[in-house]
């Protein structure tokens, strides 16, 4: 949406207190900006931003709906603010209500220079054609934005609600759900949110409700809750979707491997109104794993490795229409390796959005570098071949493979003594980056100071201007100096 600027001005604003959408962008960039800085100084940064829900959709409530092109023209305002403010944000959508809008809208996004270069995920929402209690057109549903998002680009399915107006939720409602979420990310999705969390009164929408009785208090945890804690709680963010499958059409399962906890995880469900026996098989799985399940009788409970649910290490029984969670962890050596591999990733990954950080620059308008270049943190260190650009990476990059090297070819009897030697080294290497940045900060600070006080003393001669600046040198000179 569009939130008013200056409310008090009816000439820019409808009804309902939003922009007009013949306005200035700029205005809209603003409050986003200015709102991106409170969550920051409150220590809340948005990862991601995206400006309208459902751009396409006609509300029966005063609200905003966006062309492609004003669309495209407005988030190139916002993006071209975010970039110039300095804030880490960024961005995705465009959210649109049916998935078919997709190929329409996002064109018109990824057009503008400065949104292309912050845009990290197409957003959408699977109300074109699915529908409790079938899953089956998820696939087609997610097609088209498959196909209009480039390679490699996160698929986020952003909203998806619906229910069977029975109370707060019947238990099939909760394993429709995990249905749908199934589907969505076999088909590619890598984000799925449910609409909504809490909400007041009916008719079931919720994972929690809230009554609207006055003076009632409480809450109820609905069946769609439990379903989605199968998975919400154990596929953590960064774990990655491995290969799985069911010789069961009933028995739908999908599995994740999480690097950076060192841990295999696999959902399964039975969708099936008679209980089964599943049996899980992979070459990385050892031991026993945790179990998790929710059932017409159980919300998220604990299945010990004694039941009689259980049999040996690997067989598991599903009561009718259930979500089971199983979680393996990794053997010691194998789980340092992953947390390492996953540290080397990341920081490349830093290092990456660092330099298009850079990169972002050219787009910025010229009027608004000025007050950039006093907002960058560690980044332009980077630029710089030699010890802290291109050459360092690509030396950090052969030093990482020649490490993982050594974890593969140590004995097993070696392969402790060689991971704690390579935990000792990443703590090495992090202290001095961190001595880095210190330093960096000192010297952007007493910038910064300089700069202030060239401001300040501007429009004075030029004697004693320069007598300000030197002042506060001499305060900081030791006896000695």
């Amino acid at each position: 949406m569009e939130p008013a600027n200056d409310d008090s001005d009816p000439a820019h604003v409808n009804a309902a207190g939003f922009v007009r959408p013949d306005n200035d962008p700029r205005q809209l960039a603003e409050f986003f900006s200015v709102y991106l800085s409170y969550l920051e100084e409150a220590g809340h940064s948005l990862d991601s931003l995206s400006i309208q829900n459902e751009p396409e959709a006609t509300s029966p409530w005063d609200a905003n709906i966006y062309t492609p092109p004003r669309m495209g023209n407005v988030l190139e305002a916002v993006a071209q603010r975010i970039v110039a403010d300095g804030h880490s944000t960024r961005l995705h959508g465009p959210d649109d209500a049916i998935a078919d809008f997709v190929p329409i809208y996002l064109p018109a996004l990824l057009a503008k220079p400065t949104v292309a270069s912050l845009f990290d995920a197409v957003g959408f929402h699977l109300y074109g054609a699915t529908f409790y209690p079938d899953s089956s057109t998820v696939a087609a549903e997610v097609a088209p934005v498959a196909n209009a998002a480039p390679p490699e680009m996160p698929l986020w399915m952003t909203e998806f609600s619906n229910t069977t107006l029975q109370g707060y939720g019947s238990h099939d409602e909760g394993i429709w759900q995990a249905e749908l979420i199934h589907e969505s990310l076999v088909n590619g999705v890598s984000m799925y949110v449910m609409w909504n969390l809490y909400r007041p009164g009916g008719p079931g929408e919720a994972a929690i409700a809230i009554p609207t009785t006055p003076g009632a208090h409480g809450y109820t945890v609905t069946p769609k809750y439990w379903t989605l804690r199968q998975y919400a709680k154990y596929v953590r963010a960064g774990t990655v979707r491995i290969e799985a499958s069911s010789d069961d059409a009933d028995l739908l399962v999908t599995a994740f491997r999480d690097d950076a906890a060192g841990k295999l995880v696999a959902v399964a469900i039975n969708r099936a109104d008679a209980p089964r026996w599943a049996v899980f098989k992979g070459a990385n799985l050892s031991g026993a794993p945790e179990v998790v399940r929710t059932s017409q009788l159980e919300s998220g409970a604990s299945v010990s490795l004694d039941s009689f649910d259980r049999f040996a290490d690997r067989a598991l029984l599903m009561p009718a229409r259930s979500v089971a969670t199983l979680i393996w962890m990794l053997d010691p050596w194998r789980r340092a390796a992953l947390r390492f591999r996953s540290a080397v990733e990341v920081h490349h990954a830093r290092e990456r959005q660092r330099a298009e950080s850079h990169a972002q620059c050219d787009a910025v308008p010229a009027e608004r570098r000025e007050s950039m270049a006093l907002q960058e943190t560690d980044q332009p260190a980077h630029r710089d071949r030699g010890r802290y650009g291109c050459d360092r990476e690509a030396e950090q990059h052969r030093r990482d493979a020649e490490l993982l090297e050594q974890v593969r070819r140590a004995g097993v009897h070696r392969r402790e003594h060689v991971l704690q030697q390579l935990v000792a080294a990443r703590r090495a290497e992090r202290r001095h980056a961190e001595q880095e940045r210190e330093l960096r900060g000192v010297a952007r600070a007493q910038a910064e100071q300089h700069a202030a006080c060239d401001r300040h003393h501007r429009s004075r001669r030029a004697g004693p201007h320069r007598r300000a600046l030197e002042e506060p040198d001499r305060e900081r000179l030791l006896p000695t100096q």
